[in-house]
């Protein structure tokens, strides 16, 4: 599963349990800001935290291992 829709269903899980961001950061012993970007795509979760989200927000086990792959590189805009 690519990283774009794993993040799509983590929020459409996020917002139809009414969960935050900052309960997910501290169910899994992480800041809110690095939660928010690893759940947005931007960071790579371990496993452990990667399977209790998605027992919070009741999502597969395709979503947990996508949670757990390294986000895409992005290239830089030349100047």
């Amino acid at each position: 599963m690519r990283k774009q829709i794993c993040a799509e269903l983590v929020l459409e899980a996020k917002h139809e349990k009414k969960i935050s961001f900052q309960t997910i950061a501290t169910a899994i012993g992480r800041d809110v800001v690095w939660t928010t970007a690893a759940l947005l795509g931007e960071a790579a979760c371990n496993a452990n935290e990667a399977k209790i989200i998605c027992e919070l927000l009741e999502l597969g086990t395709d979503v947990e291992k996508a949670l757990q792959q390294a986000p895409p590189k992005k290239l830089k805009p030349l100047i």
